[in-house]
């Protein structure tokens, strides 16, 4: 039991315990004697074990019944999604366990198909796109926002698919449906200053650029751009707070920003302040650029 324990964070089922030759009296001894102690009713550590966040979402899986997952706060963290940290414990079960005693948050679900299923460290958990679906009903507009950015940035998930996993979800019972279409609309990008010039060029009813989009000579990669305002020659790059500080990585700005100009682009820098501080000044250039590097423009 004990080795079994260490390659799970600490903790066996009643279940395992029983396969290991453990019976119900015996196990019932052993805790009495305060050689091993119980988390809920279905799992067991050991005394002098740190209770950690991971244990108790093991705990809280074999408490939930075999159909569990870990979800909503607790899937959004083993994902990694940017402002979700260790915190609350939340798993889903199929409506057949819904009475069950629970350790932390239990959701139910109608069903919970193979494909809203993934593995995350070990754990069975909702995928990247269902745990943003899930959240969307709780969650603040700005934590959905960084959700859904780390999903994009990860390759968790496409807009496009996001769209249709909450198509699927809605209807009575699933709320957070309106809030994510909202988010949705300037998603694309993979972080907060991305997602801002996203929206400034909607507001601004400028074309929607292409996100991501990697640029070649050849089977060469020579760029990954933030953006791509094709069929125009313009492309916009726009740098975080801490920016790229180093002579080494300034110098390798300079030579991916060359060899984009050798492709024929029109490359934009834009800092963080710039797209929060001076918008006006941002669209202001973008419109200026994308007029004289249009395609109708060059043909005529």
């Amino acid at each position: 039991m004990r080795r079994l324990a260490a390659r799970q964070h600490g903790i066996v089922s009643v279940t395992e315990a029983t396969e290991l030759g453990a019976n119900p009296v015996l196990i019932h001894r052993l805790v009495r004697r305060g050689l091993v102690t119980r988390i809920g009713r279905r799992s067991l550590t050991f005394p002098g074990q740190p209770e950690t966040w991971r244990m108790m979402l093991a705990a809280a899986l074999n408490e939930a019944g075999e159909e569990a997952v870990i979800s909503h706060r607790a899937a959004a963290c083993l994902h990694r999604f940017d402002g979700f940290g260790e915190g609350p414990v939340e798993v889903t079960t199929g409506l057949a366990h819904r009475n069950r005693k629970a350790i932390g948050m239990l959701h139910t679900s109608n069903a919970i198909a193979l494909a809203d299923r993934c593995q995350v460290d070990g754990f069975p958990c909702t995928t990247p796109a269902r745990t943003v679906v899930d959240l969307a009903a709780s969650c603040s507009l700005a934590e959905l926002e960084n959700a859904v950015d780390s999903v994009i940035r990860n390759g968790g998930a496409s807009v496009d698919f996001l769209t249709r996993v909450l198509a699927r979800r809605r209807g009575r019972g699933h709320y957070g449906g309106p809030k994510l279409d909202t988010v949705l609309v300037d998603a694309g990008g993979t972080n907060k200053l991305e997602r801002r010039f996203l929206r400034l060029c909607r507001q601004a009813r400028l074309p929607r650029p292409a996100c991501q989009i990697v640029h070649k000579r050849g089977t060469q990669t020579v760029a990954r751009v933030d953006f791509d305002f094709a069929p125009s020659r313009l492309v916009v790059e726009v740098e975080g707070q801490i920016g790229h500080a180093s002579p080494r990585q300034r110098q390798r700005d300079a030579k991916r920003r060359r060899e984009l100009l050798a492709l024929g682009r029109v490359v934009l820098p834009f800092t963080y302040e710039d797209v929060f501080q001076r918008p006006a000044l941002v669209l202001e250039q973008v419109t200026a650029t994308l007029a004289r590097n249009s395609v109708s423009s060059e043909i005529s």
